[in-house]
């Protein structure tokens, strides 16, 4: 199969070496520039997943630029190896199979970017991990392959990360591959009636390459837009990728259920939705919640 690697890091690497040990062509990878390491002469190094691309000569891609157009054509597969930005839905088109991913947690438990904290603040003693199939849904889609582990007493989540689900993630993205390379595509739909969702603990929001940033902030220097421009924008994006807009979020609900505050201290109504206008030093931005940190 003709795959491209999206992700970062040590497991982004594993993830693209075990598909060229596979046989499997990995004609691109996108993954952030730099990693969070730095060489002895004070130099940043290249993130993992991009060094391993480079030094195989295979195409690079950052991963803010990763939108249905920079996915090589005749792609096959699209894999999320420890990728924090978001795969849309005109993006997974482009390959012939779609795009799995992998997460460390026996879905549809514990959704969300910290799911091995939380099984560890929760105290669980069994866990696991599961490849699935990318979708709309974050972390919701169908199931391709998973497998349970247990935790150890003592371990914390850097332990229980890599020296058990980390490997356990390889072993079942080793067994989609297998499976896709057979003919059998597996894909058990995740009952979202178990489903557990929990806020990350200290990390920033999933990146979304193919919408484009709204506000100041941490974004300074990318864009800001006005209330009228967001508003195109997202409708825009509506129509490309085929989608509808809920009617709640059409329309302002006549009773706020809660209100939310501005950078310069004024309180707004928001809408039972999550979606709420901010004002703040005469710029208008708009910002929605869609039940994801």
């Amino acid at each position: 199969m003709r795959i491209l690697v999206s992700g970062q890091k040590q497991f982004g690497a594993a993830v693209f070496k075990l598909c060229r040990a596979e046989g499997h062509e990995v004609v691109a990878v996108a993954s952030p520039p730099l990693s969070s390491s730095y060489a002895t002469t004070g130099e940043q190094l290249p993130d993992r997943l991009r060094f391993a691309a480079e030094m195989a000569r295979v195409p690079w891609i950052s991963s803010e630029l990763l939108r249905a157009d920079s996915v090589p054509k005749g792609t096959d597969l699209i894999i999320a190896a420890h990728s924090h930005a978001f795969l849309g839905r005109k993006t997974r088109s482009r390959t012939a199979l779609g795009a799995i991913g992998y997460h460390p947690s026996l879905l549809p438990l514990h959704r969300g970017r910290d799911a091995v904290r939380w099984a560890l603040h929760m105290k669980e003693r069994i866990t696991g991990g599961t490849a699935f199939w990318l979708t709309d849904t974050l972390d919701g889609g169908p199931i391709a392959a998973q497998a349970h582990a247990f935790v150890r007493p003592g371990d914390t989540p850097a332990t229980l990360w890599r020296e058990v689900l980390f490997p356990l993630g390889l072993r079942l993205i080793k067994r989609v591959l297998a499976d896709l390379s057979a003919g059998r595509k597996v894909a058990v739909p995740q009952d979202d009636k178990l489903a557990t969702w929990e806020p990350s603990w200290d990390r920033p929001p999933i990146f979304r390459p193919e919408l484009p940033e709204l506000g100041k902030g941490a974004w300074v220097g990318r864009m800001t837009v006005s209330a009228d421009e967001a508003e195109d924008a997202l409708t825009g994006f509506v129509d490309a990728n085929d989608l509808s807009i809920p009617a709640a979020w059409q329309v302002p609900a006549a009773t706020p259920a809660y209100s939310g505050r501005a950078a310069n201290g004024r309180t707004y109504p928001g809408s039972s939705n999550g979606m709420i206008a901010f004002q703040s030093n005469q710029e208008e931005a708009l910002a929605g919640s869609n039940g994801h940190d």
